[in-house]
Order: structure tokens, then sequence, then C-alpha cells
């Protein structure tokens, strides 16, 4: 399993090349509370996790991606 902090950074992405499909219902957690306070924190950080899951994807050639979240 990869860290949250891994999946900001970019880092732990060596995907195995017999991997049929990445499931990705990662996303940066937190209160309703802590959502309302910092919008913009959460919306880049999510996007960031992102980006580096789906790049990870595109580069280890996985050809079925599924995406699901309740974050954003």
């Amino acid at each position: 399993m990869t860290s949250q902090n891994q999946l900001l950074l970019g880092r732990g992405f060596n995907l195995r090349k017999d991997f049929d499909i990445v499931i990705h219902l990662a996303s940066k957690v937190g209160g309703i509370g802590y959502y309302l306070d910092k919008p913009s924190s959460v919306m880049s950080d999510n996007i960031l996790i992102d980006s580096n899951v789906l790049s990870a994807v595109l580069k280890n050639k996985i050809n079925k991606y599924f995406y699901a979240s309740s974050a954003h």
C-alpha cells in the first residue's frame, strides 16, 4: 500500500508490469470542518495525488484505470 505522502511526492510507483488494472481510491481526507477551512489545500493535494497516480499508470502502461472518490 502506498502512503499519502508518497502519493503527494510521486514516489512509490514501482508498479508490476503484470498488473491489469489500477484502482485509485486515494485522497486527502479530513472532516467537514477541515474541508471548509482549507478548501484550496485539499483540492491542490488531491489534484497532485490524482496526477501522480495517473502518471504512474501511463508510465507503466497499465491498460485499465478505475477512479472513484467522494472527496471532490
